[in-house]
C-alpha cells in the first residue's frame, strides 16, 4: 500500500508494454505492476490496517533491508548542476535522530554523522525526496511493530532492541537516520539518545556484489553478457542507446558502465523523471522523450532478472554474490532463536543498502516475475521471524514492499514455489539457504 499518492504519473504508466523484454509483455505481469502501483520513484511498504500476524504465532525478531532513498543521478553534467539543488537535508535536522557511524574494521574510525548543509547535489546524494520518504518508510513500521504489535519498546530509551548496519555510502548511511527517525520520532525525553550505525570496509561487505570477496564474479558476470541473448538484449534499440548515451559529459564508448549495462541509461533519465524536471537533450540536440524512459526502464527489469535468475550462470553468480551476506542473516536468524527469551535480546536488525543488495537477496530467493522488477527507491524487505505458541516451531514471512514475496522453484525451469512466505517453515528456510551459501568461499572463487 503507498503512504502517498505517487507524485509521478508516468512511473505508474511507464511498465504496461516493453519493446525488449517479452517477459513484460505477459498479460499477468503488467496487471500486477498497474494493480499494485509499482513506481520506481517510491516503493510500497507495509500497510498497518491490512497487517495481520501469523495466526497463532509470536514475533521473535526482524530483519529490515531498505534500499536508499532518492538521490540524484550518478552522473551530473555540468549543465545540470542548477538542476540539482535539492540536497539540503538540515531542513529534517528538527526531527532527524542523530547516529554515530562506526567502521567495524577499524574501531578507531567512529564517528558522529553531520548531514551536508548544500542545496547542492553531490552525484548520487540523497535528496530532500529521499530523506523524507525514508521517515514515511520508518513511521510505516512504527505503526506496525510498536503501535499494533507492541514488538517494540514504545519509548526510544537506548538501543539494545536495534542493530543497524549500512554500506560505507553516504546516501546509505543518511537512509538509516531517517528511517529511524520515523520509527522512533524526536521527543524531549529521546532528543540526545544517538544511534550506533556500523558498516565494513569496502573490501570486506557483503552487502554488495564484492569481487574483492570473490575474484569469480567478474568472470561469470563477462559470462552472462557474452551469451546470445544478452548480446541481442544490448543490441536492440541503437539509435534511442546513443542518444541517450551522448547526453553524458563523461561518455567514453568502450567504458564498460555504459556498454556492457543499461543502468546508467536508466538513471539519467529516471531521477529527473522522479522530480518531475524536463528530460535531457544531448549535444547533437536530440531530447529524450517520455517513450525512452519507459524503454530503459524496462531494460532494467529485463536485465536484473536475466543476470540474476535466468541464465545459465545466474545460480553460481548469486552464490557467490549473495551467499557469504546470506550466511550473515542466517546466523543471526539462527541467534534469535537462541536468544529470544532473553529480556535484552535485538528484536529488529535494520539493513540500509543499495538497489544491488535487494536484487542478491531476491535472486537468491528466486523471486517470482513481479517481486523481481527493478528495485525502487526505498525498495523495502522484512523478513519476520515468527514461533507457533502451539507446536514451538519457527517460521518466516517475508513482505517485498508491501507485500508477501512470492517465489518461484528451487531450481531454474521449475514454477512451483520452494516455499510459501506467507508463513514458510523455518528449518526448509534454513536449508535452502544453506545450499547457496559456499561452504568453503575462497576455494570455489579461486580462479
Amino acid at each position: 500500500m503507498k503512504l502517498k499518492l505517487a507524485s509521478v504519473f508516468f512511473c505508474l504508466f511507464a511498465y504496461a508494454t516493453s519493446t525488449i523484454s517479452t517477459e513484460l509483455n505477459k498479460g499477468d505481469l503488467a496487471f500486477d505492476i498497474l494493480q499494485n502501483n509499482y513506481n520506481y520513484c517510491e516503493a510500497n511498504t507495509l500497510y498497518s490496517p491490512q497487517y495481520q500476524p501469523v495466526l497463532g504465532s509470536d514475533l521473535v525478531f526482524v530483519q529490515t533491508f531498505i534500499r536508499h532513498g532518492d538521490r540524484a543521478p550518478y552522473f551530473i553534467n555540468n549543465s545540470d548542476l542548477h538542476l540539482w539543488n535539492v540536497c539540503n537535508k538540515t531542513i529534517f535536522n528538527s526531527v532527524a535522530r542523530s547516529i554515530f557511524v562506526k567502521d567495524v574494521s577499524n574501531n578507531t574510525l567512529g564517528v558522529n554523522y553531520v548531514t551536508s548543509k548544500t542545496n547542492m547535489c553531490k552525484a548520487s546524494e540523497l535528496t530532500q525526496k529521499g530523506a523524507e520518504y525514508s521517515m514515511n518508510i520508518g513511521e510505516a513500521a512504527r505503526r506496525i511493530y510498536i503501535d499494533k504489535l507492541k514488538f517494540l519498546y514504545s519509548e526510544y530509551k537506548s538501543q539494545k532492541q536495534l542493530r543497524v548496519r549500512s554500506t560505507n555510502a553516504d546516501r546509505t548511511k543518511e537512509t538509516a537516520k531517517y528511517f529511524l527517525s520515523g520509527l522512533y520520532p524526536i521527543t524531549p525525553s529521546n532528543k540526545n539518545i544517538s544511534t550506533t550505525v556500523f558498516h565494513y570496509s569496502y573490501d570486506s561487505d557483503t552487502m554488495v556484489t564484492n569481487s574483492n570477496l570473490c575474484q569469480k564474479i567478474t568472470q561469470i558476470q563477462n559470462q552472462i553478457i557474452s551469451t546470445p541473448r544478452y548480446q541481442s538484449y544490448l543490441a536492440a534499440d541503437p539509435e534511442i542507446t546513443q542518444k541517450i548515451n551522448l547526453m553524458f559529459d563523461d561518455y567514453q564508448p568502450n567504458n564498460t558502465i555504459f556498454k556492457n549495462t543499461r543502468i546508467n541509461q536508466q538513471d539519467i533519465l529516471q531521477t529527473r523523471v522522479c522530480h518531475q524536471f524536463k528530460l535531457p537533450c544531448n549535444k547533437l540536440g536530440q531530447c529524450a522523450t517520455p517513450s525512452d524512459a519507459k524503454l530503459e526502464l524496462n531494460n532494467l527489469h529485463f536485465e536484473v532478472k536475466y543476470k540474476k535468475r535466468d541464465s545459465r550462470f545466474s545460480p553460481q553468480l548469486v552464490r557467490f554474490a549473495v551467499g557469504p551476506f546470506f550466511s550473515q542473516i542466517l546466523q543471526e536468524l539462527n541467534s534469535a532463536i537462541l536468544l529470544h527469551k532473553k529480556r535484552n535480546a535485538v528484536r529488529m536488525s535494520i539493513y540500509s543498502c543499495h538497489d544491488d543488495t535487494i536484487t542478491n537477496i531476491l535472486g537468491g530467493l528466486r523471486a517470482d516475475d513481479f517481486n523481481f522488477l527493478w528495485p525502487p527507491f526505498n525498495a523495502n524487505i522484512f523478513i519476520e521471524l515468527w514461533k507457533n505458541r502451539s507446536t514451538g516451531k519457527f517460521s518466516i514471512r517475508i513482505f517485498n514492499s508491501g507485500r508477501i514475496l512470492k517465489v518461484l522453484g528451487a531450481t531454474q525451469g521449475d514454477p512451483s514455489p520452494w516455499c510459501d512466505f506467507n508463513s514458510c517453515n523455518f528449518n526448509s528456510f534454513s536449508e535452502y539457504i544453506k545450499s547457496i551459501i559456499p561452504a568453503n568461499l575462497k576455494a570455489e572463487c579461486a580462479v
